[in-house]
């Protein structure tokens, strides 16, 4: 399952991301993994949740960032949610490109029943077609 909370700036996106993840470790049901470009909010985490600053590895693009995953998961097996936040601002790419990493992405939780719940800034009027699936 993959699920997106997507919309501009500043609408509290970070904040509901954050608190779903922090319900999800509350849970106990399995690992939680929480990924983010700053350390700005790792005081804001349960300390069960598995943080990750991305600019620790050197990724350059989704199709990284889909390797890195699939590592992620093959390290723990227990892991049954990964948060990202921001998404579109680790990694600018074409409409086609995030929407291929989209359909891999459905590989991975389809294979290894981890879900992935992200936030991605953007005007809501213009989401892509695709991505409308997704949508928390």
């Amino acid at each position: 399952m993959i699920k997106v909370i997507f919309g501009d700036k500043g609408t509290g996106k970070t904040k509901k991301i954050i608190g779903m993840a922090n319900g999800a470790a509350a849970e106990g049901l399995g690992d939680v993994v929480f990924i983010d470009s700053s350390n700005r909010y790792t005081i804001a985490l349960d300390r069960k949740i598995r943080y990750i600053d991305i600019n620790d590895y050197d990724i350059k693009d989704l199709r990284e960032f889909y390797g890195f995953l699939s590592g992620v998961i093959a390290q723990n097996y227990d892991i049954d949610k990964i948060y990202i936040d921001g998404l579109l601002d680790m990694y600018r790419q074409e409409e086609s490109v995030i929407e291929t990493f989209f359909t891999e992405l459905e590989k991975l939780t389809n294979n290894f029943n981890v879900k992935f719940y992200m936030t991605m800034s953007g005007n809501p009027e213009n989401i892509p077609v695709f991505l409308k699936e997704y949508i928390l």
